[in-house]
């Protein structure tokens, strides 16, 4: 059999090392490359999976034999949606999210070693090559923020590492426990297996609090709205378009396998709940938009906590869907938000007017992200909104419905901000720089897929039969 997923990992890490040995004129270029194949094989891969009804494909590589551990690959439906989702992500932002960027070589060789770690992580079929590639892109992360960032980086990076580093503590904690069980094994299948429920109970938290960092997930969100804020355009899609997932994946893959979840299932359900609010109330006050954008994401991520906690076929298979559309609506509103910022110098709320005016790619770009993060029809966050709240229904009875409210809030925030920066034009804000066609390019790029498996989302749900 072809090692097609262990050619997935390899491309992203020759096309780093590339980066990093070449001159800069050929970073964005080798960026370009590498996430555009890696997309390439997974459109192939959902092809593939349409045909036939399904997709399941491992791979196993001798690593560590003396402690039976093995470096293994796994590719399933829920999988094959986020590396697409990532793919997506990772393309647009390697050719149009380096706008306003000074350091191009050094924001390629950190985009590349980010789409190293995404990739691997989510391609992993055992908590070890999990854990290796959580820490790879954690390690981009960082350098995103604290390197290329802007205004109050050093303060946003420094928190940001604090939380991570709990994270992959609890992360490890978790991992540890299932390994030294009677079961001694690494695989996610393990946590299926006759664990003593005292050992279930400890995985459950120290996993899930690294799930909830990364998500985020209130009370442990506060690196978030800084991180999101100070990174570059690049590094904030990266943020919230790919690494917020791997908490999402994670929690996934935990809460549907260890039995015990059941148990806990209506107070993560609830923490999800409060998250989702707390997250929009919090957007309501913001004047910075990236800022309010960052919120959103996290109000995002709560409903796909939600849907997760449901632990229904249907809940789980909307979670999924919901972060593979999240992914992309979140990089296509931070990406336009970047132009919009490089091209007016401004993100406050209460000085931008008009735009529309004069920057009429990015104000029309902005209005069909906030028709598609409110669950507009036809648009991908619509499908994956209907699934989980089905699913939360269908576990939870009618309170399940009550985040649903969120989604108003969202959309009453998003309408005042059309509203006060596109419209009101009586003197409107004059632009500093003018789109170019790569960025717009970008912009068309994910509006395309947005749309693409909004109306046609059995391209992907075929899988899941």
């Amino acid at each position: 059999m072809f090692p097609i997923l262990a050619l997935m990992v390899a491309i992203p890490i020759a096309f780093f090392a590339a980066a990093a040995l070449l001159g800069k004129r050929f970073s964005k270029l080798l960026a370009c490359a590498s996430t555009l194949i890696i997309l390439i094989i997974a459109l192939a891969l959902i092809a593939s999976a349409f045909v036939s009804g399904t997709i399941n494909l491992s791979e196993s590589y001798t690593f560590l034999p003396s402690l039976s551990i093995n470096f293994s690959l796994a590719l399933d439906p829920i999988s094959l949606l986020l590396v697409t989702m990532s793919g997506i992500v990772l393309f647009a932002a390697a050719l149009a999210g380096d706008v306003g960027e000074v350091d191009q070589k050094k924001s390629a060789i950190l985009l590349l070693l980010f789409q190293v770690g995404a990739t691997g992580l989510f391609l992993s079929g055992n908590f070890l090559v999990f854990f290796v590639f959580w820490d790879v892109t954690l390690v981009a992360s960082f350098f995103f923020i604290n390197a290329l960032g802007s205004g109050n980086r050093k303060t946003a990076s420094l928190k940001f590492l604090i939380y991570e580093i709990f994270a992959s503590s609890m992360l490890l904690l978790g991992i540890m426990m299932l390994y030294t069980s009677p079961l001694h094994s690494l695989g996610f299948q393990a946590l299926r297996g006759p664990l003593p429920s005292a050992t279930q109970l400890t995985i459950l938290i120290a996993m899930m609090l690294a799930f909830f960092v990364n998500m985020p997930v209130f009370p442990l969100h506060s690196w978030m709205p800084d991180a999101y804020t100070e990174a570059p355009t690049r590094g904030t899609m990266l943020l919230s378009g790919i690494l917020s997932k791997f908490g999402g994946y994670g929690a996934l893959i935990v809460l549907s396998s260890l039995t015990i979840s059941k148990s806990y299932a209506l107070y993560i359900a609830s923490l999800a709940a409060i998250s989702i609010f707390y997250a929009a109330f919090s957007m309501l006050g913001q004047k910075d938009i990236k800022r309010a954008l960052s919120y959103a994401s996290m109000l995002e991520m709560g409903i796909v906590l939600l849907g997760i906690s449901s632990l229904s076929a249907i809940g789980l298979e909307g979670a999924a869907f919901a972060m593979f559309a999240y992914g992309m609506i979140m990089a296509l509103m931070f990406l336009d938000v970047g132009v919009l910022f490089y091209s007016f110098g401004e993100r406050d709320i209460r000085v931008l007017k008009g735009v529309l005016i004069e920057g009429r790619g990015i104000a029309f770009a902005f209005i069909f992200g906030a028709f598609a993060m409110v669950g507009v029809p036809l648009t991908a966050v619509f499908v994956g909104d209907i699934l989980v709240f089905l699913g939360a229904f269908s576990s939870f009875g009618a309170y399940s419905l009550v985040p649903l409210l969120s989604i108003i809030l969202l959309g009453a925030y998003l309408y005042f901000v059309i509203d006060k920066i596109f419209y009101r034009a009586k003197d409107h804000s004059k632009p500093v720089y003018v789109m170019d066609r790569i960025q717009g390019l970008g912009l068309a790029l994910l509006v395309f897929f947005i749309l693409l498996f909004g109306i046609m989302p059995f391209i992907v749900l075929n899988a899941f039969k």
